[in-house]
């Protein structure tokens, strides 16, 4: 198992300096969206499947990334979902290596979901925290709750 930590702020390469088993990649080019970050994991792996995590999701824990990894299968893309919405992390199998390499500025991997319905694996998430995204002091705050 490759860890890659894809990083714009030097503090977070910082962070990961006492972390030997992630190998942290500098994106010079965050301007370029999410795509930039994915290119570059990618990039640096030659694995069968990529599992793709949001920095700000931290109560997505072990049991979560297990099932999800459990799910992979060749030709496919799984998602966890709960109550009809999809989350992260998202699994992708290393046939979508040149898709994920040549996403479009300021595209996700959601891009590439929403081309190959027919490959997406759905995963129930009974516990919605999981799937939590703090993006804001108010959604970690709502969380707390």
């Amino acid at each position: 198992v490759n860890i890659y930590a894809i990083y714009a702020n030097h503090k977070v390469a910082e962070l990961l300096a006492d972390t030997p088993a992630v190998s942290a990649i500098h994106n010079a080019n965050p301007a370029r969206g999410m795509c930039e970050s994915v290119r570059l994991g990618v990039q640096a792996s030659d694995a069968d499947f990529y599992l793709f995590f949001a920095c700000d999701q931290p109560l997505a824990d072990a049991r979560l990334i297990n099932d999800i990894v459990a799910q992979g299968r060749r030709g496919a893309i799984v998602v966890p979902y709960h109550g009809g919405q999809p989350g992260n992390p998202a699994l992708f199998c290393s046939s979508f290596r040149e898709e994920l390499l040549s996403l479009p500025d300021r595209k996700s991997p959601k891009h590439i979901k929403q081309a190959h319905p027919g490959a997406v694996i759905k995963l129930p998430v009974d516990e919605p925290r999981k799937l939590a995204d703090i993006d804001t002091l108010a959604a970690l705050h709502k969380l707390e709750k």
